[in-house]
C-alpha cells in the first residue's frame, strides 16, 4: 500500500505492536494518528485458508469495505497475490470516496485545499470540467505547489479540448500545457502524477513520452488502476492495441468503481471499435453509459458502433443526444482533438458518426 503516494502508511513496527491485541478501532487510530486501518484474520482447516480483511474509519469505526478470499494452503503464494490485488486494488478508491464524503460533510468556510480537491472528484463524475476546474483553482489559490490539484485542473483542461464539449476552445489547450509544464517536474517517481501527465502528453500528440510515462506508472505501482487505465488509452491512441486492452480491463478489474470507470469502460468499447467488433463495442458503451450518462464519448461509440451495424434509426437517436449535450458538435470540430497515431483508430469513428447524422461541419 505504501506504494500508493495519495496517502501515507505507517511504519510495519508500528502497526504490529498491536498485533494480538483486542482494541477499539478509534483507539488504534487515535494513538498511530490514521484516519482509517486496514485489518484482518487468518485460518485454516482442512487444507483451506481463508483470510478476512476489512478497512475500518477510524474516526466513526464505520467499515468502509471488507472481502474474504479462499485458497488450499499449498497454494499460498497464490492466495498471497490475490489478497494483494482484491486489497490493494480496492483501498485507493474506498479511501477516496471516504473522503470525498468527508469533504462533502465539512463547511465551505472551513475547506482546506485538499478538501478542495476532493469536491472536485464528483463534478469529475457527472463531467461538469467548468465546476472542478473552479474548485481545483481555487486549491490552487491556497497551495500554489499542490501537484495533484494542478495535475487534475490540467486534465479537466485536456479533455475539454481532447473532447471537443460545448465551450472548449484553444485556451483549454494553452492553460493545460501550463500546468502540465508545473507538473511535469514534480512528477518523480509519484505515480499519483505520471498517469495524468501521460494521458495530457498524449493529447499533445507526444506519443512515444506519453508512452514511457505510462509505462513507468505502471512499473511503479502496478495494482494501481488510475496508473493502468492511463496505459490503456495511451495504447489506445499512440501504441500497441493489445496493450491498451490488456491495461484497460485490468484497470477495471482491480477498481471497477473508480472514479474514472466511465472512461475506461469507454476505452474498452473504442477498442473493439477498432478492431471492427461493433456488438461488443456497444455492450462495452451501454455499461459506460450506466456510470455516466454525460460523458459525451459514449455517445460516439453508441453512434457509431449501431451506424456500422446498420441500426440507423437507434444510431441517430444516440447522435441527436449527443448534439442535445453538445450542439455545436461537428465532424471537422471533433477531428481537432481526436486523433491517433494510427488514424484508422478514429475515423472508424468519424464514419460511423457521420452516418447517425453528425453533420460534418
Amino acid at each position: 500500500m505504501s506504494r500508493f503516494k495519495s496517502f501515507a502508511v505507517v511504519s510495519r513496527n508500528s502497526a504490529r505492536a498491536y498485533k494480538g491485541r483486542s482494541l477499539d478501532v478509534r483507539q488504534v487510530g487515535k494513538e498511530l494518528g490514521v484516519r482509517y486501518v486496514l485489518e484482518g484474520a487468518i485460518r485454516s482447516a482442512g487444507g483451506q485458508l481463508r483470510v478476512n480483511a476489512q478497512l475500518v474509519e477510524t474516526e466513526s469505526g464505520m467499515q468502509i469495505w471488507a472481502n474474504r478470499f479462499d485458497g488450499p494452503t499449498t497454494s499460498l503464494f497464490e492466495v498471497q497475490d490475490q489478497i494483494t490485488d482484491g486489497v490493494v486494488g480496492a483501498i485507493q478508491p474506498s479511501i477516496t470516496h471516504a473522503e470525498v464524503e468527508r469533504a462533502r460533510l465539512k463547511r465551505s468556510s472551513n475547506l482546506t485545499a485538499y478538501d478542495l480537491y476532493l469536491q472536485a472528484l464528483p463534478h469529475i463524475l457527472s463531467r461538469d470540467g467548468k465546476r472542478a476546474i473552479n474548485l481545483l483553482e481555487e486549491a490552487l489559490r491556497l497551495d500554489p505547489d499542490f501537484a495533484a490539484a494542478a495535475m487534475l485542473a490540467g486534465q479537466e483542461h485536456f479533455v475539454s479540448y481532447h473532447h471537443q464539449v460545448l465551450g472548449s476552445s484553444d485556451l483549454d489547450l494553452k492553460l493545460g500545457r501550463d500546468l502540465l509544464q508545473q507538473v511535469l517536474p514534480q512528477c518523480g517517481n509519484d505515480s499519483s502524477l505520471i498517469p495524468g501527465c501521460a494521458g495530457m502528453l498524449m493529447v499533445l500528440r507526444e506519443y512515444d513520452r506519453a508512452l514511457d510515462l505510462a509505462s513507468r506508472a505502471v512499473s511503479e505501482n502496478p495494482n494501481d488502476s488510475l496508473a493502468l487505465g492511463a496505459a490503456g488509452i495511451v495504447n489506445l491512441f499512440g501504441g500497441d492495441l493489445s496493450a491498451a486492452n490488456h491495461y484497460v480491463l485490468r484497470a477495471l478489474t482491480l477498481s471497477p468503481n473508480e472514479y474514472h470507470a466511465h472512461g475506461y469502460l469507454t476505452c474498452v468499447s473504442h477498442i473493439r471499435m477498432a478492431e471492427g467488433r461493433y456488438d461488443e463495442a456497444l455492450q462495452w458503451a451501454q455499461r459506460s453509459l450506466a456510470v455516466s450518462p454525460n460523458y459525451t464519448p459514449t455517445y460516439w461509440m453508441l453512434a457509431a458502433g449501431n451506424a456500422h451495424l446498420g441500426r440507423l434509426e437507434e444510431a441517430r437517436d444516440y447522435a441527436r443526444e449527443l448534439l442535445r449535450l453538445n450542439p455545436d458538435l461537428t465532424i471537422t470540430r471533433l477531428r481537432i482533438g481526436q486523433h491517433a497515431r494510427d488514424s484508422r483508430r478514429v475515423e472508424v469513428l468519424f464514419d460511423g458518426i457521420r452516418l447517425a447524422g453528425i453533420p460534418e461541419q
